[in-house]
């Protein structure tokens, strides 16, 4: 029986999770926005297309972190499920 995959964190045990389809992530990762990425970021579930010479993608959200607000950062968002090799 393989491993199981955790990270251990000063507040308890992650568990690697698989998800059936990308929506489940998706609203996963909505609710528990402030969470996963901490209180001072502002998370917008925004689709939107960006386009380059190499690719066309859709992102699913838009992040705002505001840690440092003299110097706020902002990052196009992506969230993939991972195909099982089993």
């Amino acid at each position: 029986m393989p491993a199981e995959s955790c990270i251990l964190a000063t507040d308890g045990i992650y568990v690697l999770k698989e998800y059936e389809d990308e929506e489940a992530l998706e609203r996963l990762i909505i609710q528990n926005s402030k969470q996963i990425f901490g209180p001072k970021t502002i998370y917008f579930d925004v689709k939107q297309k960006v386009e380059s010479k190499a690719k066309t993608r859709i992102t699913d959200g838009l992040l705002l972190d505001l840690n440092d607000p003299s110097d706020p950062k902002r990052a196009l968002c992506r969230f993939l499920c991972q195909e099982s090799t089993s």
